[in-house]
């Protein structure tokens, strides 16, 4: 019996080795890859800079519903270099910051049961 062992060249460059925070607004997946078990689901997804409106592509795990768009989350992880792809940053763990302006706040409320659009417009104006 014979077994051959194929070794993969990975399509990954990492940049920077050191785990890395980026806050930014997330704007909506691109693509959802789900395991099999549907235990696991891998999203890469478009965010942009608060301050300067420049966009970067981010991936890593998440539940479906917990990046909403247009709300401001917390990132931590590295940025990588795909050979495809290009730059992009690989999170690992993420929290949503504090809402700010009436988009943010009324996205934020919509999130609660029971609030719909104009509720939400209201409490936030």
């Amino acid at each position: 019996m014979c077994f051959r062992l194929r070794f993969r060249r990975s399509r990954w460059r990492s940049i920077v080795t050191a785990v890395t925070e980026l806050i930014a607004i997330f704007d909506r997946e691109r693509n959802v890859f789900v395991n099999d078990d549907g235990a696991t689901r891998l999203i890469i997804g478009t965010v942009r800079d608060p301050k300067t409106d420049d966009q970067t592509t981010v991936r890593g795990e998440a539940d479906e519903g917990d990046l909403q768009h247009n709300l401001v989350y917390r990132f931590w992880g590295q940025w990588r270099v795909h050979d495809k792809y290009g730059r992009q940053f690989a999170f690992e763990n993420f929290v949503a910051e504090k809402p700010a302006g009436e988009v943010a706040v009324t996205t934020y409320l919509r999130q609660c049961q029971g609030i719909g659009l104009a509720t939400a417009r209201l409490a936030a104006a």
